[in-house]
């Protein structure tokens, strides 16, 4: 059996980091902002092996989806450094700073 294209490998190891990450939210939190986190984190995973293993515009269509909702992660990780609501290095390192 092959090697698993770079990105899912990448990918995996981002949504390992995201779920250890979550745990050092304030409580208030975890259970709102950090699940969501996790959930699609766990989403873009899905589209990435759909979208690594189609063809067309199946692929097209998954890896797609995959970019709009790892903006979706993105952008949910400056909304919780703006809040507050997360540890300033947890949301920095989720928002890209």
């Amino acid at each position: 059996m092959s090697e698993p294209p770079v990105l899912l490998s990448k990918w995996y190891e981002y949504t390992k980091w995201v779920i250890s990450r979550v745990d050092q939210f304030p409580k208030n939190q975890r259970f709102i902002l950090g699940q969501r986190l996790v959930d699609t984190s766990l989403d873009i995973q899905e589209c990435l092996i759909e979208g690594a293993y189609s063809r067309g515009v199946t692929k097209r269509d998954q890896l797609s989806t995959a970019n709009r909702k790892i903006e979706q992660t993105r952008l949910r990780g400056q909304g919780s450094r703006l809040r507050g609501q997360a540890n300033s290095n947890v949301s920095d390192s989720l928002a890209g700073a």
